[in-house]
């Protein structure tokens, strides 16, 4: 049997899309021997609202927001409310907002958090979620160590027709009123370059952990530069922080579709492959003529990536 707090938060129609998510997502994964409970922090003024919810809750909490409806107010009701259950697990709707949520309150209360999750299942006394990695194109299962377990669900859990319960207000809690801001007192916008992503870019010179080292990177930045183009790079190539993140091409990374793909020592790994193969045409160069690069490549060069990227720079000057 597990304690299972259900966190709802906003308006009535957020309330009304969350119970949707959450209602799809208990009756799933929790059962009649759960110990579930919802709690309603709302910011409307009515007493009362109308919701679906799944009947395997068993007693529902409505708390009224008095003050600014900020995550720190916020957060300061579910500590208090978490001191009075002490429950495992506790839920979060897939908005933005709810999910950071459920990240700051494991961090304040010592416990573990995973967002967007698709599942979640105690087996063998260990508690495993799964969640959707690499842009999507992955399911991974992880294992959750530190209660409480603070979960935002993944989006797409929809209606499943349960009927409708009246849910009054039972208690009120006031957050601090005098705090107007969250935790961010102060910020400032500063435009840091003028360059466009690899997403827009026409051209793309991507890199590849055979390139030797980080020395090798300039030569190929500028090529980019000569053919009006963008750097790209594999992941050996920016987990040695021979360049910035931001470049990271792949499954991880960005899915790019440029005019021109130019892959210079690059093996072409399968998680590579899948964030180019979308260019309209690719050159390879690598020095290994088994190379899977070659394979999706239209025009394919058996020779050292050094000797081709200089040529070219000196013929495109």
């Amino acid at each position: 049997m597990s304690k299972v707090a259900i966190i709802f938060t906003g308006k009535q129609q957020q309330l009304i899309k969350q119970a949707e998510e959450f209602s799809s997502f208990i009756d799933l994964f929790f059962n009649k021997e759960d110990q579930i409970v919802a709690w309603i922090i709302s910011q409307d003024e009515e007493k009362e609202i109308t919701i679906r919810l799944s009947p395997l809750i068993s007693e529902v909490y409505q708390i009224k927001l008095s003050a600014v409806p900020i995550a720190e107010n916020y957060l300061k009701i579910i500590t208090r409310l978490y001191g009075k259950v002490k429950p495992e697990i506790m839920l979060f709707s897939s908005d933005l907002f709810s999910s950071g949520l459920a990240v700051r309150i494991a961090s304040r209360l010592q416990g573990a958090s995973a967002t967007g999750i698709k599942t979640c299942v105690f087996k063998e006394q260990n508690f495993l979620i799964e969640k959707p990695v690499y842009t999507n194109n992955l399911t991974a299962c992880f294992q959750l160590k530190r209660q409480p377990y603070c979960l935002s669900i993944a989006k797409g859990f929809k209606d499943n027709g349960k009927e409708k319960r009246l849910v009054k207000k039972i208690e009120e809690i006031t957050g601090t009123k005098e705090r107007k801001t969250d935790r961010c007192q102060a910020y400032h916008v500063e435009k840091l370059t003028d360059d466009y992503g690899l997403d827009q870019a026409h051209v793309i010179v991507a890199a590849g952990k055979g390139i030797g080292s980080k020395d090798q990177v300039a030569l190929l930045e500028v090529l980019a530069q000569q053919l009006k183009g963008q750097l790209g790079a594999s992941r050996p190539v920016v987990m040695n922080a021979w360049t910035a993140m931001d470049r990271l091409i792949g499954a991880s990374g960005a899915i790019i579709a440029p005019e021109i793909c130019i892959a210079l020592a690059v093996s072409g790994a399968a998680a590579f492959a899948v964030g180019i193969e979308k260019s309209k045409f690719i050159i390879a160069v690598n020095q290994d003529e088994k190379a899977p690069i070659f394979k999706i490549a239209d025009v394919a060069i058996c020779d050292d990536y050094k000797k081709i990227a200089e040529e070219l720079i000196k013929l495109l000057k």
